[in-house]
């Protein structure tokens, strides 16, 4: 079962532990010594870069976020 949710800016800090699957940035850009690991995909004229996973945690709080996986 596939589980999706979205953090938005002002978004209220969370933790939480994330599944086997993809994580999905929506942004313009990603640092070149990272983007080898990131696929880039459009998406209604978005950019988007996914990355698989096996499972992680993730922490956004303060309109920053980590993503700790494998």
């Amino acid at each position: 079962m596939n589980i999706e949710f979205h953090l938005m800016k002002n978004h209220a800090g969370i933790v939480s532990s994330l599944s086997g699957g993809k994580v999905k940035l929506f942004t313009k850009s990603v640092d070149e010594a990272y983007a080898k690991n990131f696929t880039k995909e459009n998406e209604n004229q978005n950019e988007v870069f996914t990355y698989p996973i096996k499972s992680g945690v993730v922490e956004f709080n303060h309109d920053k976020g980590i993503i700790l996986c494998e």
